[in-house]
């Protein structure tokens, strides 16, 4: 009984750390989407302040 007990916990331990582990590498997925979309944010409104700038002395 005590066995089967352990057995079943750690099945079930080593269940929660690959979900964690594949959490861990969702996160990090998703952070790595979030800067890379950040910096083409930010490119493009470099580029339209710049175009807006090149009106402007036009």
């Amino acid at each position: 009984m005590l066995e089967t007990y352990l057995t079943v916990k750690t099945v079930f331990l080593l269940l929660n750390l690959a979900l964690l582990l594949l959490y861990l590498i969702l996160c990090g997925i998703a952070l790595i989407q979030a800067v890379v979309e950040r910096r083409k944010f930010q490119k493009t409104i470099k580029q339209l302040v710049d175009d807006e700038k090149k009106r402007h002395t036009d």
